[in-house]
C-alpha cells in the first residue's frame, strides 16, 4: 500500500489534459478545414497569421513545445479575420474536455468527478483584460448613452485606426481593462496599450458633458439640423443629406441607420455602423458649438408643410454609386494618406468616416461634388524640389544624340555632365 496520500483524483492527474492543449486540438481542426475549404496552402495561413511555417507545421501536429497559448490566440485571430470578424465560439471546446475526463476508461467515478470540478473551476484573480470583448457580459442597466470615439493611434512604427460607438454609463469594463481587451483581440503590440486607452478617455470626457439627455419637450420646441452622410466602403458610396430632429428623445441613430439600409438594399452590415457613427459624430459637433437653449434658438423649427420641390428634392435624396474595381486600391491608399495618425490624442471629430475621394468618372456624382480635382489627396506634402541638372539633360540629351549618334549612354551622360559645368548659376537658374 502506498504511503502517499492527496486529495481524490491526484493520482490521475497526468491524464488532464491542459487547457491551452484542449484548444489547440480544436483550433487546429478549425483551420485546417478552413484552410482547405479557401483551397490555401499551409505555408500562406503561416505568413497571413505571422506564425512560422515550421513552428505551424509542429502546432497543428501537437508536438509543439513552445507557448501554445500564443499560437492559439493568432490562429484564433486568423479564423475570426477569415470569416468576416465573427468571434469563434469557444463553448464547444470548453464542454468537451470535462466531458472526455469523466467517461476516461482510466478514470473512477471519483475522481472523474473531482477532475470535472477541478478543470472548470475558474483560476482566483484572473484578470478582467484576459477576456475577449465578446465574452463579456451584455450591459443589463438601462442608462445608456453612446458617443463616437475614433481612433488613430500611431506609436513605434506602428498604425491602428478603428472608429466605434462606447457608452459613457459603461460599468462592465474601464478604458484600461477595454483597451487590453482590445489588443488582446486583435492581437496587436503592447505598445498601443495606454495610448489607445488615453484616447478613448479623453474623447469620452470631452463628449459627455454635450450628450443629450432626455427631456420634456413640447412641440414647440422641436428644431432641425442637417447631416451630411459622404461614406464609401470597398466599391459602393453613399451619398445622403436629411435633418435630424434634435429634440425628439425617440430619434436614434442605430434604427435610423438599420432601417436606411434596408431601404437601399446595402446589407453590409458595415454601412449601418459607420451611418450610425456619423450621425452621432455631427450631433455632438452641433451640441458642442452651445448649450442646448442657445442652439435651439438659432436652429430652424419644424415646418408644417414637409413636401419640397421636385429640384429641391433631388438635393436631399439618397445616392449609391459604385467605384471601378480598379481605383478600389488607389482610394484606399489616398484614404490612408489623408488621414492624420496621432500618438497620445484622440483624433479630431469628423462629420464622416473618411474625406471625399476622387473617382475615374465625376458625372456619376452630383455637380457639387465634381471640384474635387483628381489625385489631389497631397495638401500637406511640402513641393518637391526641382531637380536643374535633370531638366536640362532632358532638354539637350536628344541634340546630343543626333550631333553623336554612335555615343553609349554612358558617354552622353558624360557629355552632358561637361556641358552642365560650362555653364553659369544664371544659366543653370534658367
Amino acid at each position: 500500500m502506498s504511503g502517499r496520500m492527496g486529495p481524490p483524483g491526484s493520482d490521475f492527474a497526468h491524464l488532464q489534459q491542459d487547457n491551452a492543449e484542449i484548444e489547440r486540438s480544436m483550433l487546429a481542426q478549425e483551420v485546417e478545414a478552413l484552410r482547405s475549404r479557401l483551397g490555401l496552402r499551409q505555408v500562406d495561413v503561416s505568413k497571413e497569421c505571422g506564425v512560422n511555417a515550421s513552428m505551424l507545421s509542429q502546432w497543428m501536429l501537437g508536438r509543439y513545445k513552445g507557448n501554445i497559448a500564443r499560437i492559439n490566440g493568432l490562429m484564433e485571430g486568423w479564423l475570426v479575420n477569415r470569416r468576416g470578424g465573427k468571434p469563434l465560439d469557444k463553448s464547444a471546446m470548453l464542454m468537451q474536455a470535462p466531458h472526455r475526463m469523466m467517461h476516461h476508461p482510466s478514470i473512477g467515478d471519483g475522481g472523474g468527478m473531482d477532475a470535472f470540478h477541478q478543470h472548470s473551476k475558474r483560476k482566483p484573480l484572473v484578470q478582467l483584460a484576459e477576456r475577449p470583448l465578446y465574452k463579456y457580459p451584455k450591459i443589463t442597466h438601462n442608462a445608456s448613452a453612446l458617443v463616437p470615439i475614433r481612433l488613430d493611434v500611431d506609436v513605434d512604427g506602428y498604425r491602428y485606426i478603428d472608429s466605434f460607438a462606447y457608452n459613457i454609463h459603461e460599468s462592465d469594463f474601464t478604458y484600461d481593462t477595454f483597451s487590453a481587451s482590445l489588443i488582446r483581440d486583435l492581437d496587436l503590440p503592447d505598445c498601443f496599450y495606454a495610448p489607445i486607452a488615453t484616447a478613448i478617455r479623453l474623447q469620452v470626457e470631452a463628449a459627455t458633458s454635450h450628450v443629450h439627455k432626455p427631456s420634456s419637450t413640447t412641440k414647440k420646441d422641436t428644431a432641425l439640423i442637417p447631416i451630411y452622410i459622404k461614406l464609401r466602403i470597398n466599391d459602393t458610396v453613399l451619398i445622403d443629406s436629411f435633418e435630424w430632429d434634435v429634440s425628439n428623445d425617440l430619434n436614434n441613430p442605430d434604427a435610423f441607420a438599420a432601417a436606411l439600409c434596408a431601404d437601399l438594399g446595402l446589407d453590409d452590415g458595415e454601412f449601418q455602423v459607420q451611418i450610425a457613427l456619423s450621425i452621432r459624430d455631427q450631433l455632438l459637433a452641433y451640441a458642442k458649438k452651445s448649450d442646448g437653449q442657445q442652439q435651439q434658438a438659432r436652429l430652424a423649427p419644424v415646418t408644417s408643410h414637409p413636401l419640397r420641390d421636385f429640384d429641391e428634392a433631388k438635393l436631399w435624396e439618397p445616392k449609391v454609386r459604385y467605384v471601378v474595381a480598379d481605383d478600389i486600391a488607389l482610394l484606399e491608399r489616398e484614404d490612408f494618406k489623408r488621414m492624420r495618425p496621432t500618438s497620445s490624442m484622440p483624433a479630431p471629430l469628423q462629420t464622416s468616416v473618411m474625406p471625399y475621394f476622387p473617382v475615374r468618372s465625376a458625372a456619376m456624382f452630383p455637380s457639387q461634388y465634381a471640384a474635387y480635382p483628381q489625385g489631389s489627396g497631397k495638401p500637406n506634402r511640402p513641393p518637391k524640389p526641382v531637380n536643374t541638372f535633370l531638366i536640362f539633360c532632358r532638354q539637350w540629351r536628344k541634340k546630343l544624340m543626333a550631333q553623336n549618334p554612335n555615343a553609349s549612354a554612358k558617354e552622353a551622360s558624360r557629355l552632358l555632365g561637361e556641358m552642365w559645368q560650362k555653364l553659369t548659376e544664371e544659366q543653370r537658374a534658367r
